[in-house]
């Protein structure tokens, strides 16, 4: 009795943490403007920073459970990995923040991915970047002025690249229907023209000759 009631209490253990586990953590996060300073709190999927405003972010803080996240500093490169709620830059310093990259751990690394994209100064808004790849500016004369931040359920990403694998699938099969129904018509049409062509040529030429058989056959 003893070790049936323990397998069902481990069992429902490992009920609870797969649970916590399927839930995707909350994320905030916030950037240093410059001059500026803190934003308040972001919710993920919205956008921190200023865009075409011409402030550069100084720095980054995430909360989030199961993260860590760098940021590359104008004139010293990547700093050290920090983790939730922790500062990933500098401040009052003027220093541009260059780079960034986030990444998720534990389960959540295995269960989610994270991207993110920067706003970038005369360039505007990047390509999405996610799980610890590195994205920001290669030329000092620019600046990340917004970050946007989101977590997506690995399998909802796979049913999203099914789905574009699909719409291309019958993109495809679309654009050949048109085109040979365009050389059908297209056929068709040039069919039609020669035989309108040859109708109209037989009877000029039958007019012509029953024009020639009346004039000589007085």
């Amino acid at each position: 009795m003893k070790k049936i009631f323990l397998t069902m209490f481990a069992v429902f253990i490992s009920f609870i943490q797969f649970s916590i586990v399927q839930a995707a953590p909350d994320l905030t996060f916030q950037v240093y403007v410059q001059r500026e300073g803190w934003t308040s709190k972001t919710y993920e999927g919205d956008i921190a920073g200023t865009t075409g405003g011409g402030r550069q972010l100084e720095a980054l803080k995430i909360y989030c459970k199961g993260i860590k996240y760098s940021a590359y500093v104008q004139g010293s490169g990547w700093k050290s990995w920090v983790n939730s709620g922790e500062i990933a830059g500098t401040t009052k310093n003027d220093l541009k923040m260059q780079a960034i990259k986030i990444q998720l751990t534990g389960d959540y690394a295995r269960r989610y991915d994270i991207y993110y994209r920067v706003y970038v100064s005369n360039s505007g808004w990047q390509d999405w970047f996610s799980n610890g790849e590195a994205t920001g500016i290669d030329d000092e004369r620019r600046r990340i002025e917004a970050v946007q931040i989101k977590i997506v359920d690995k399998r909802d990403n796979r049913y999203d690249r099914d789905d574009n694998d699909r719409y291309d699938r019958d993109r495809y099969d679309n654009d050949r229907y048109n085109r040979d129904r365009y050389d059908r018509d297209r056929y068709d049409n040039d069919r039609y023209n020669r035989d309108r062509y040859n109708r109209d040529r037989y009877d000029r030429d039958r007019y012509d000759n029953d024009r020639y058989d009346r004039r000589y056959s007085y």
